[in-house]
């Protein structure tokens, strides 16, 4: 088990305790909420802070999956602009070399 895997254990204990302890200190606390001009009276405070969560979980997944088939995408182009450069590539490779010697000239006969 590498460091980095009990670091991020570890924050995830010690979030998952604060949110424990939030709910625990707070049983009783009420509010009114209102949602799109519908009002829900007397709502826990906990479940208020419960479904922001949930709906923050949900929009940063929304993010990420934008963001990973974009990424997919600009690597897929970024593949097949590899593939078409090695393959121009190697037809550069295999021309005729054509070279002009010193002191000769295209237009010389060897005759």
């Amino acid at each position: 088990m590498s460091v980095g895997r009990i670091i991020i254990g570890l924050l995830w204990l010690v979030s998952l305790l604060a949110v424990v302890a939030f709910a625990v200190w707070n049983p009783g606390q009420q509010l009114n909420v209102r949602v799109f001009n519908q009002v829900y009276e007397r709502v826990p405070f906990v479940y208020t802070v419960f479904i922001a969560f949930l709906a923050g979980v949900v929009l940063t997944l929304l993010f990420w999956f934008l963001y990973y088939i974009e990424t997919a995408l600009a690597m897929r182009r970024l593949r097949r602009e590899r593939r078409d450069l090695a393959e121009e590539l190697t037809a550069l490779r295999n021309l005729p070399v054509e070279e002009d010697l010193p002191g000769t000239s295209p237009t010389e006969s060897g005759d």
